[in-house]
């Protein structure tokens, strides 16, 4: 049980890394039908590499949002390539 709890954790660290290399600061996760759509681990770690979380955003605000604010849009967190971020700069 403590191998899957570790590499549960292993797999959001990992997840949570590749945000940051992508010089993400602020990220809104959108509102889900799942309940367990982000997690207190993965909330802990993006306090720890300094990302904002802003969860259950409407679809519409989200898009919204994105648009005012000059941002970018990702719908998974594996296509994130710091290149191609710092080319939508």
């Amino acid at each position: 049980m403590d191998k899957v709890i570790k590499e549960g954790r292993q797999y959001l660290l990992n997840i949570c890394k590749k945000i940051k290399k992508a010089n993400c600061d602020v990220l809104l996760i959108q509102k889900s039908i799942l309940r367990d759509a982000v997690d207190d681990t993965s909330l802990n770690f993006l306090k720890r590499l300094d990302i904002l979380m802003i969860k259950d955003v409407e679809r519409d605000e989200i898009k919204f949002s994105s648009k005012s604010l000059g941002a970018s849009l990702w719908r998974r967190a594996r296509s994130l390539a710091p290149k191609l971020c710092e080319l939508l700069e």
